[in-house]
């Protein structure tokens, strides 16, 4: 799916799946060389989704050593490479289309972690850089870097003062309107995690959205014009 911006999302639906993962998808154009680097990194293929090439496409779900899991794939017909995109793996809530009014200013994969090192060395590796790193922020005191490659793809990282088994990926969505895209997601069956709590800094307002199905979106406004 797009939206009028360019911004994607992948809607995957596996009916044997009892939950919703969020993944990163990369879009590259040597799929062996990619499987190869990431495998190299400690990546295993994900339970149940063996790497697969179609007509089109060659493709596998791999996952990181903290969950994390990344979607690579080529298209064999050759086609510009489109997107650094956020993948929802199983149906998913249609919260993506419609004539709302807010826009969209931001819409990009978001990995909250407990150790954000080997995160950072891994896609420094894949030619990002650090591009912004508050701290403090919100009652789980939490540290974020962004980080960006040469081609303008964006990651976010937030390392939580909190006790997390493992990764989450989540979906980074900034809106020039934040209280009409809350109510949206309210809407839909969206909690937020902090309860009625909104984290408010002198440059943004966010929250941390989780869907009925379990996939999360953390809803972002700059008060003031920062990245």
């Amino acid at each position: 799916m797009k939206n009028p911006n360019g911004f994607h999302v992948d809607v995957v639906d596996v009916p044997a799946i009892t939950k919703t993962y969020m993944s990163i998808r990369i879009n590259v154009d040597n799929y062996e060389e990619a499987y190869d680097f990431f495998m190299s990194k400690g990546f295993r293929q994900a339970k149940g989704f063996v790497p697969n090439t179609t007509q089109s496409s060659k493709y596998a779900y791999l996952v990181s050593p903290t969950g994390t899991i990344i979607d690579i794939s080529e298209h064999i017909k050759k086609k510009p490479i489109d997107t650094q995109n956020g993948s929802v793996i199983k149906n998913s809530e249609n919260i993506f289309t419609g004539g709302n009014s807010m826009k969209i200013t931001t819409f990009n994969p978001q990995i909250i972690t407990k150790d954000a090192e080997p995160l950072v060395k891994l896609f420094e590796e894949l030619g990002f850089e650090k591009k912004h790193n508050p701290t403090g922020i919100g009652e789980l005191d939490v540290t974020g870097i962004r980080m960006k490659d040469k081609n303008g793809f964006a990651l976010d990282l937030s390392v939580p003062n909190a006790d997390i088994p493992q990764d989450i990926t989540s979906i980074r969505m900034n809106v020039d309107n934040f209280d009409e895209a809350y109510e949206l997601l309210v809407s839909h069956g969206f909690k937020n995690y902090y309860g009625d709590h909104i984290v408010e800094r002198d440059s943004s307002k966010s929250a941390l959205m989780i869907a009925p199905s379990g996939f999360s979106i953390n809803l972002v406004q700059h008060i003031k014009d920062h990245d």
